[in-house]
């Protein structure tokens, strides 16, 4: 079983991705609407992708930040920033291992997780 943790504060963005990820067999999705929540969950359980988005208005902190704050913890898993504002320049610099810009694809979110949890 692999686990996903998926942060993003708007409830349509978090039904839309499950309703793409559990057509994927064997994955364990959680589900988070702040940065603040997606750094306390990574401290608790390891997970096999990361993806957050980067604008987060429920208690603050950036996707971009919380990535950065993952990799000083030793977070060396895959993990994803997704934005409609955001630039791939900056997803980079945190420690992101790519990019997906907003709107995203279903092809582009099971390709990505095709490199990833095989």
């Amino acid at each position: 079983m692999k686990r996903i943790l998926i942060a993003d504060d708007e409830e349509d963005v978090r039904d839309y991705l499950k309703n793409i990820i559990s057509e994927i067999p064997n994955i364990e999705l959680t589900f988070v609407d702040s940065g603040e929540t997606l750094l306390e969950r990574i401290k608790e359980t390891d997970y096999d992708f990361v993806l957050t988005d980067n604008e987060m208005r429920v208690r603050g902190i950036r996707g971009v930040d919380a990535i950065t704050e993952m990799r000083k913890l030793g977070k060396i898993y895959p993990i994803y920033l997704m934005s409609g504002s955001a630039k791939e320049e900056e997803a980079k610099a945190a420690g992101a291992n790519g990019f997906i810009a907003k709107p995203i694809w279903p092809s582009t979110i099971r390709e990505i997780l095709g490199q990833y949890l095989k």
